[in-house]
């Protein structure tokens, strides 16, 4: 569960990104003596949603909202190969300031799946599955991101936004704290 806030102007972009980066193994080569040079490109993983809000007749906001949700599902060829599923999301909406919206649900079930297995043993025909085992791994994600965009006509409401979040945050914080104490 999470709930971040963002800030931005009438038709600048605002970008949220939760993410983590993965090595892909893009090429391999072998040196003077034989042994594997391999390379790699780091890639983010996650959740990314881009929002540009237009103020429109001084009580509405269109949003143009992209999300994006990456995720890892599997591994190919020894575990060294990340296999990726990609979901989005590209809409536009017209909501009332101070309104809440749901965009999408995001429903996904990731199976992962690992063999551990006794080098040459596990390949002998039949005997061989007495020297390996399989291991599943499920995790279920529902993913629904909620957004209540809120004009703010002036400085003071900038002000009363930011003493109101910033008050929130610490509350959270301390909440947070304690709960780890128990």
């Amino acid at each position: 569960m999470s709930s971040p806030n963002i800030l931005t102007l009438s038709g600048d972009k605002a970008t949220i990104e939760v993410s983590k980066v993965i090595p892909f193994q893009t090429g391999q080569k072998y040196d003077s003596n034989g042994n594997p040079i391999i390379t790699y490109e780091y890639k983010d993983v996650g959740l990314k949603l881009e929002i540009i809000p237009y103020v429109k007749n001084k009580n509405y906001v269109l949003l143009k909202i992209k999300q994006d949700v990456s995720d890892v599902t599997g591994y190919a060829s020894s575990q060294t190969l990340p296999i990726t599923a990609k979901k989005s999301i590209d809409t536009e909406i017209l909501v009332k300031s101070g309104q809440t919206i749901v965009i999408g649900g995001i429903k996904s079930r990731k199976v992962l799946k690992q063999e551990n297995k006794v080098p040459i043993l596990s390949d002998i025909p039949l005997l061989g599955n007495l020297f390996k085992k399989e291991i599943k791994t499920y995790e279920d994600t529902n993913l629904m991101i909620f957004i209540s965009p809120k004009i703010l006509y002036n400085d003071e409401d900038v002000d009363i936004y930011t003493n109101y979040e910033s008050k929130s945050i610490s509350i959270r914080k301390v909440k947070s704290i304690l709960k780890n104490v128990k």
